[in-house]
């Protein structure tokens, strides 16, 4: 169950225009492209990086979004580190082995994994790993 990698960080704001104008020209990094997804409530914006990771801003498209509940209790920051795994059906299984619960496997690409022993909840897939919240959870999928 290596983690191999970073594969990209998720960072919540709660102004995605704001936060792009920082990423850009305070940071230096180009834009890559943003996605509006008004079924799930939320406005992102991703920046590819030189060594294929990538960092994704996700703001809030209204007051209704879960993102909105999440910037209210833990602010902006680091939701989300994905970590690259070589395989996930082994990673899963060692960590429902360990006592780790798991969610979301159904679609299997990846899972959220919730272990407050750690102080986190990952999600996993067959290449990475997701560690989100500052940090509270954890994310692996495949790519």
């Amino acid at each position: 169950m290596p983690f191999t990698g970073a594969d990209h960080v998720v960072i919540l704001v709660r102004d995605i225009d704001q936060a792009i104008h920082t990423w850009q020209n305070q940071f230096g990094l180009p834009l890559s492209h943003r996605a509006d997804l008004p079924e799930v409530g939320i406005r992102q914006a991703f920046f590819l990086l030189e060594d294929n990771t990538f960092l994704e801003l996700i703001a809030p498209m209204g007051e209704q979004s879960p993102i909105e509940k999440v910037l209210e209790s833990r602010g902006e920051g680091v939701h989300t580190l994905a970590l690259k795994v070589d395989d996930l059906d082994a990673t899963v299984e060692k960590l429902e082995s360990q006592g780790v619960q798991l969610m979301g496997l159904a679609h299997r690409r990846f899972s959220y994994i919730r272990n407050r022993q750690m102080g986190c909840a990952c999600n996993y897939g067959h290449r990475h790993a997701h560690i989100v919240g500052k940090i509270s959870r954890v994310k692996v999928a495949s790519e």
